[in-house]
């Protein structure tokens, strides 16, 4: 029976039934007019009383029909318009149904006391794989996603509750609004949709480039729905747009950065983005071992550090340019320290994740060394632990090519944010920078001492070198000594400064000793 005999069915049936109950109450009516007398007060309050049963039956059915009927005419369009978005029929919420399960559940007492985030996440990124997002690929990829996600919210082993979500696809991206106690829950869906698609380029052989991406907007009161949604896809752009795995949205983001961009661009044509270079000094070699060149952007008014121009460059795109930039004027100067015998160190560079996964990153590091004469051995890259989390398959693969040519890998910023300790097991990192927050206290905190050594300690349990970041004072770098740290960067052996006066530092300093 097809679905047009079953709707027909249905109407017919339902007419039935009403057309039975009207005879009834009629024959009813009739009856009490004509005996009225006969059959007394007590049988003709029995007979309004089945009228009235008759007529409010009468009215339950005809509503339950009328429910079900649109319920399944929801269905149909529902089925009809993920064939289009997904690729396969399904009742997988479109945005319709999304917003009226939203607005219906933020009227409860429950859902008003819990935090709220609105999520967007697409398994790809537009601005990575071109087109092949639109084929068959992404869209079985999408069908996949879907089946999990449903399963997902009714698997008791997970900690995501059914009743806390609403979600659905729209767009070409995956929306979850979420009711939460802790905003960690968000990271932990993060992370387990992450792994999700992950499991389905490995296993399943799916064969597409997989980078989750994520927008996270955080809902504030009285704030509208269709609002919180482009803010949500907004900030997954901003994702996409900078290879990092999540972005929590900004309004910054809706400015127009027009404006800015032009002023980066102007920058770099005209090398007004130069490197600094601060030391790393070496507590078992006392001495200094290696460097970090760090962006300054030289103006007409002056030198403007990161924190004024790295967020403007993020989102006009641009932040991969001045990086490269950098690196390669980086490259150049130590190619000229070679030549002319001078002092020469490694050399450490920070890439975003935008570098980091392009398509020429390899061809580009290789390039450059040759074209400046410099020894792969001489050249140390700095990547964060989002970088190497974001796609962890992709990122063994990408370091260990780099680790063959003689590169060495360091992770940054270890210990903030969500880092996983299993990080430093499974990703061949030569070396780990502690954080410079984890260094302010512990001079007068203890605590702040026992985290630092346990992690210094870790380290080297995984055969890597521990660098801490950000020591200020003689005080920290005694305790340091004591924990048995590798190696010191921070303000009290040198500040960031620019190439000329990094060669005079090395040249004369109190802090070196001459080693036999």
């Amino acid at each position: 029976m097809n679905e047009k005999t079953k709707r027909f069915s249905l109407m017919l049936l339902f007419a039935i039934v009403n057309t039975v109950l009207l005879v009834i109450t009629l024959a009813a009516v009739i009856l009490i007019l004509i005996f009225s007398e006969s059959i007394g007060t007590v049988g003709s309050y029995l007979v309004v009383i089945l009228m009235v049963i008759a007529i409010g039956f009468g009215i339950a059915v005809t509503l339950l029909v009328k429910h079900y009927l649109d319920n399944k005419k929801f269905n149909e369009q529902i089925r009809i318009e993920n064939s289009y978005t997904l690729g396969a029929e399904s009742l997988f919420y479109n945005l319709d149904a999304f917003k009226t399960e939203v607005t219906k559940l933020n009227k409860r007492r429950y859902y008003k006391n819990r935090q709220q985030f609105l999520v967007s996440f697409s398994p790809t990124g537009s601005n990575v794989v071109g087109g092949t997002n639109r084929g068959r690929l992404l869209q079985s990829l999408n069908q996949s996603l879907a089946k999990f996600i449903d399963k997902m919210f009714f698997d008791k082993s997970t900690e995501f509750q059914k009743k806390n979500y609403v979600y659905c696809f729209d767009r070409n991206a995956f929306l979850f609004y979420c009711y939460v106690n802790d905003e960690n829950e968000i990271h932990s869906l993060i992370g387990y949709l992450s792994n999700e698609c992950f499991r389905l380029v490995n296993e399943e052989k799916v064969k597409i480039w997989v980078q989750p991406f994520f927008g996270i907007c955080k809902v504030e009161e009285d704030s509208s729905l269709t609002a919180n949604i482009e803010n949500a896809l907004i900030a997954k752009t901003q994702s996409e747009k900078n290879i990092e795995s999540y972005s929590y949205f900004k309004p910054a983001f809706m400015s127009n950065d027009t404006a800015v961009a032009d002023d980066i661009l102007k920058g770099i044509e005209n090398g007004e983005f130069i490197p600094y270079y601060q030391a790393k000094f070496s507590l078992r070699e006392k001495r200094f071992v290696s460097s970090e060149v760090l962006a300054r952007w030289k103006t007409p008014d002056g030198i403007i550090g990161p924190s004024k121009f790295i967020e403007r460059a993020e989102r006009s795109g641009l932040l991969n340019v001045i990086d490269m930039s950098i690196f390669e004027s980086a490259m150049k100067d130590l190619g000229d320290n070679i030549k002319r015998g001078r002092r020469v160190m490694p050399v450490s560079v920070n890439f975003s994740l935008y570098e980091f996964f392009s398509k020429n990153f390899l061809n580009h590091i290789v390039d450059t060394l040759q074209k400046f004469q410099v020894p792969p051995t001489m050249l140390e890259i700095e990547i964060t632990e989002t970088t190497s989390q974001v796609n962890k398959f992709l990122s063994l693969s990408v370091i260990k090519k780099l680790k063959d040519i003689g590169v060495r890998i360091l992770m940054d910023d270890f210990g903030i944010g969500f880092s996983q300790i299993e990080n430093l097991r499974q990703i061949p990192f030569d070396a780990v920078k502690i954080d410079k927050s984890f260094t302010d206290k512990i001079v007068g905190d203890e605590k702040s001492r026992t985290i630092v050594k346990f992690l210094i300690e870790l380290i080297h349990s995984n055969d890597m070198e521990a660098i801490i970041e950000g020591v200020e004072t003689k005080e920290q770098v005694d305790l340091l000594r004591k924990m048995k740290a590798d190696t010191i960067q921070g303000f009290y052996y040198s500040r960031p400064i620019p190439f000329d006066s990094f060669n005079e530092l090395l040249k004369a300093n109190n802090f070196e000793k001459e080693v036999k």
